[in-house]
């Protein structure tokens, strides 16, 4: 292995930086500029939201309205999911409360503990029992199954049901807005609105444009997340749109090194002593091994030479191990407090499927969680003229807890430095294309260029 300067690269969370901090602050300008839609014939503000869909993202977007003051009527097709609505959204709050150190953003006075708090804030959600229901919404937002069939049959049997003046928004992580849309009569008010886990954690949300989404409904969305107290990135139409684009190798490569013989503990602690908030294994968990299984379907089919379709994810699904919401993943939970523990009984389930080739130094375990992504988001910026170098930092921050400390993930990259980074990757050139440096990269190492070079030029050459 090439040397590497340890002072570059560390595997520790540094402490804070006062250059990483002032680039964090300087992206949330830009952002607070850039996502500023001024439109004359922008509709109103949405003011009756329903969501369709009580499942852990759908309560948690409701409370995120309801912390706000917004009523929201919410649909579920089963109604014992919806008898446990106001409950799960009461225990939500309290619990996001008591480790926020705040009632959030509606009453930052309240109590955690005050019961009449929290019943006011859960009587703001109205469980309904028929899409019907939702006719009088201003903005209905559906977080079903990843799957489009699913979706458009649910928006063939929705749209009769609501306004024409109504805005609809999917939830959808990577499927295309515009193949959603291809059967509704007013696709024009039709959009992306990508919430990530944990909501209350996690302040970014992609506002995806399809084809004949109308600019005026994309201003009135992102107008609405800013009032939601979250950051809107609009972002392409493209498989995986940004964040997910840049999610897909860190969850992919932890797969392989899984498959190679790294255990679960070793990879996870090598993530999170970067910075990380979560290990890529206990994000599975967190996000649901279906959900993932069935997002990183659509991911293979659009990246097969960069994507592993690992058996791991279906055969945990086949087993009931769904993550954290079935108490059980690739670790165990503890039922009702949902503490994480080591569970020695999915080494069953996994063991058919491990190609020992170990052992895995911390280190290369780290730069072979997060190398990838820096490739990935070098083609990504490739691709799309229109993507900027702090759109990429900003999903990874504030989508994907990439560690503030850090100051974003291409502004990490920076002072590493294109040529170093090449020499990082050559150990791994055997293991395949999602390895292989892009040409943009081969450039920047030629030239002596930054990322930031070329969105911020007063960037070059300084804090680096």
């Amino acid at each position: 292995m090439l040397a590497v300067d340890a002072s570059r690269w560390t595997l520790d969370s540094p402490l804070p930086d006062e250059a990483a901090l002032r680039n964090v602050a300087q992206l949330r300008r830009y952002n607070q500029q850039q996502a500023t839609i001024s439109i004359d014939s922008a509709p109103p503000l949405p003011s009756r939201i329903g969501i369709i869909g009580a499942g852990i993202m759908g309560l948690a977007v409701a409370l995120t309205h309801a912390r706000r003051g917004l009523p929201v009527r919410l649909a579920d097709a089963c109604p014992e999911t919806l008898a446990r609505a106001r409950p799960a959204i009461r225990k939500m709050a309290a619990s996001e409360s008591i480790k926020s150190g705040s009632m959030g953003m509606a009453d930052a006075t309240a109590d955690a503990g005050d019961p009449a708090w929290l019943d006011r804030l859960a009587e703001q959600v109205t469980p309904v029992s028929s899409l019907e229901e939702l006719s009088d919404c201003d903005l209905i937002f559906e977080t079903v199954v990843e799957i489009a069939d699913r979706k458009r049959e649910l928006y063939a049997r929705l749209e009769p049901h609501i306004r024409a003046d109504a805005i609809l928004a999917s939830n959808t992580s990577t499927l295309s807005i515009s193949n959603l849309a291809a059967g509704l009569k007013h696709p024009q008010r039709f959009c992306g609105m990508h919430f990530f886990n944990p909501v209350s954690m996690r302040p970014l949300v992609e506002v995806v444009c399809g084809e004949r989404t109308s600019e005026a409904i994309l201003g009135a969305v992102v107008a609405h997340v800013r009032r939601l107290g979250k950051l809107p990135l609009r972002v392409a139409d493209r498989p995986g749109f940004l964040v997910n684009r840049l999610l897909m190798p860190y969850l992919n490569e932890s797969l392989e090194l899984l498959a190679a013989g790294a255990t679960i503990g070793q990879i996870d602690q090598a993530a999170e002593r970067f910075g990380m908030p979560l290990g890529p294994l206990a994000l599975y968990d967190l996000i649901g091994i279906d959900t993932s299984f069935y997002a990183g379907r659509g991911m293979w089919e659009a990246y097969p030479e960069r994507i592993t379709a690992s058996p791991m994810l279906r055969a945990l699904v086949r087993r009931g191990r769904l993550g954290r919401k079935a108490d059980a993943g690739f670790y165990g939970y503890e039922t009702g407090s949902g503490e994480r523990r080591e569970d020695p009984t999915v080494t069953e389930v996994l063991e058919p499927y491990v190609r020992p080739r170990g052992p895995f130094p911390p280190h290369v375990l780290g730069q072979r969680l997060l190398l990838p992504v820096v490739l990935e988001a070098t083609r990504l910026l490739s691709e799309l003229p229109g993507c900027d170098v702090r759109d990429v930092d900003l999903a990874m921050l504030y989508g994907l807890g990439f560690p503030e400390q850090r100051g974003g993930l291409l502004f990490w990259a920076d002072r590493l430095g294109a040529g170093q980074i090449l020499q990082m990757l050559e150990p791994f050139q055997s293991l395949g294309p999602r390895y292989e440096p892009p040409q943009r990269l081969l450039a920047m190492a030629r030239a002596g260029q930054t990322f930031y070079a070329e969105s911020c030029p007063e960037k070059q050459g300084r804090e680096s």
